[in-house]
């Protein structure tokens, strides 16, 4: 019996998303909006545009930067050379750990479709909100980050951070949902930030994503 050759099969990024799309309006409507997405123009009344706090699946921070690139979206994922000791013996090496796991910064004007068209791309979850509106995160902030992610390999220490111990935050959602508290520290490697919150006039500590809580300041 003769077998049919198989069909060549090229690994194409873009299925899942014509998958998920089933109508060309569809696919239509997300490049329209990934267009939008691309435009940087400054807003006449909000100016612009602006860096925000992308969150994505951890461990796919530089393949999601990437792949907003290669869309002509401004996309930073802030990484470190950090040098590491092996398991075994004296040997080091190099390498470059992210930053911040499971976070990118991509620069965007103020508008709503611009942040739609971000989200049509499977690779974003979404953009940190602050006050029901994405989290603008200052120039100078990124400009250390980029200088940080050129500076010479060093061995792991403090990095900058989006929480520092002390703060007051409103937590969004869980049971702890409404109730404030107040940071105990940074936000750890796994994008994770310990809160006391105080219940019946206990402090309690609890762990929170960054996507939980919001600055009351």
């Amino acid at each position: 019996m003769m077998h049919e050759m198989p069909e060549k099969r090229i690994h194409d990024p873009e299925a899942v998303e014509r998958k998920l799309a089933r109508t060309a309006s569809e696919i239509a409507f997300a490049n329209w909006a990934r267009a939008a997405a691309r435009d940087r123009t400054p807003d006449g009344v909000r100016g612009g545009p602006f860096w925000y706090v992308v969150s994505v699946r951890p461990g796919s921070e530089v393949a999601s930067a990437i792949r907003l690139l290669k869309w002509r979206i401004r996309a930073f994922c802030p990484r470190e050379r950090v040098v590491h000791k092996a398991s075994h013996g004296r040997a080091k090496k190099i390498v470059r750990d992210v930053i911040f796991p499971g976070y990118l910064f991509v620069q965007l004007a103020p508008a709503e479709v611009c942040w739609a068209g971000l989200l049509t791309f499977d690779c974003v979850s979404g953009l940190l909100p602050r006050d029901d509106k994405p989290v603008r995160v200052p120039n100078k902030v990124i400009a250390q980050l980029q200088e940080l992610s050129r500076a010479r390999p060093h061995k792991k220490g403090e990095v900058l951070t989006l929480f520092i111990a002390g703060e007051e935050v409103l937590i969004k959602r869980g049971p702890f949902a409404d109730f404030t508290g107040v940071t105990v520290g940074p936000e750890n490697a796994k994008g994770r930030v310990k809160v006391e919150v105080n219940i019946f006039g206990q402090a309690t500590p609890a762990e929170f994503g960054l996507d939980d809580v919001r600055k009351l300041r």
